[in-house]
């Protein structure tokens, strides 16, 4: 192991290092990004739900081309909004315990792809999450 490489991160302690039997110490950190999920000190998600908004909102922001194009079909547009809009949303939805705030960010970036004028007319349903039914229930829609 690289004791210099190696960090720890403990949820709901202030424990800045950790001694290890042969004297090594590993310095604390307050937040880690493991497979795109940011887990922070705290324990709380919304560092990681900011951060999958802000990512739908860049990919929003770059097909805004495709979305124009009276070339492309509906259902394509509603496709490659599920598959490339949708999917970096919600990632690991289904583990997050989601505060009121964090709930409205999630709202306001679907409105962001609801709002452009194709999509508007077919992208119908319930939220992207349901949190009056569970904390981490994903809904679909249609």
């Amino acid at each position: 192991m690289n004791i210099a490489k190696t960090k720890y991160m403990s949820v709901g302690t202030d424990t800045n290092h950790l001694e290890m039997d042969n004297g090594d110490i590993i310095t604390g950190c307050t937040e880690f990004r493991y497979l795109g999920t940011i887990f922070t000190k705290d324990g709380r998600d919304t560092k990681n739900i900011r951060h999958r908004v802000t990512q739908a909102r860049k990919i929003i922001g770059a097909l805004n081309g495709v979305w124009w194009s009276k070339n492309i079909t509906r259902n394509r547009e509603k496709m490659i909004y599920n598959r490339m809009v949708k999917s970096v949303l919600i990632y690991g939805a289904e583990t997050w315990s989601l505060y009121e705030d964090d709930r409205r960010r999630i709202d306001a970036a679907e409105m962001d792809a609801l709002t452009l004028r194709r999509l508007m007319s077919f992208i119908y349903g319930a939220p992207i999450l349901d949190v009056s039914r569970s904390h981490t229930t994903t809904q679909h829609s249609r």
